[in-house]
């Protein structure tokens, strides 16, 4: 399963991505059986119209709000995570969603879509925790979606995280204290 939890807009909707899915399930019969993707939330009408499109309703489950206790048992259970930052490379070179630390927490391989040169790329590189690939890169998208499904076939899509403690809420709030302890011994 691809799973998106959240608020989905036309801006965050990945043409690319839809369109690779369904050529793939087109050429592979075994992963268009196989694949699920789970859109958990608001979905903009653009990104059901594309699924539509590229022939993945059949593979398409839509839930549109669960509690929050809930839609964190979903990341958990998912194989792949699906992050998807805004479509303007210069906004979202900077961003990093609270959704992305919970993904980070549910220590699932993270399939995220937007700049390579940004603060969510570095933190994956960093921690090992999944891919980064540009929005319109349809090669590179076919490529790390194919080593997913291997992966998945072979029962070994797992993660293997590097330094992940580092972004959990504990750790992070930690250092945020640390630097408000800091700064009121300097004044």
């Amino acid at each position: 399963s691809i799973s998106y939890i959240g608020t989905l807009t036309q801006n965050q909707n990945p043409t690319i991505l839809w369109q690779v899915l369904g050529e793939l399930c087109q050429e592979n019969q075994a992963m268009k059986k196989d694949l699920q993707i789970q859109l958990i939330g608001k979905i903009d009408f653009s990104a059901i119209n594309d699924i539509k499109d590229n022939h993945l309703t059949n593979n398409t489950i839509r839930l549109e709000y669960l509690p929050h206790n809930e839609a964190i048992q979903k990341q958990r259970k998912a194989q792949v995570l699906l992050l998807l930052l805004v479509k303007n490379r210069e906004t979202a070179k900077g961003i990093l969603t609270g959704k992305f630390f919970e993904y980070l927490a549910a220590e699932r391989p993270i399939l995220a879509l937007g700049p390579t040169d940004g603060d969510v790329a570095k933190i994956l590189g960093e921690t090992n925790a999944g891919k980064m690939i540009e929005f319109d890169d349809k090669n590179q998208m076919r490529q790390v979606i194919l080593e997913f499904y291997q992966l998945y076939k072979q029962q070994k899509l797992v993660l293997q995280t590097q330094s992940l403690h580092q972004y959990s809420r504990k750790s992070l709030t930690e250092k945020l204290a640390q630097l408000l302890n800091e700064s009121l011994v300097t004044k």
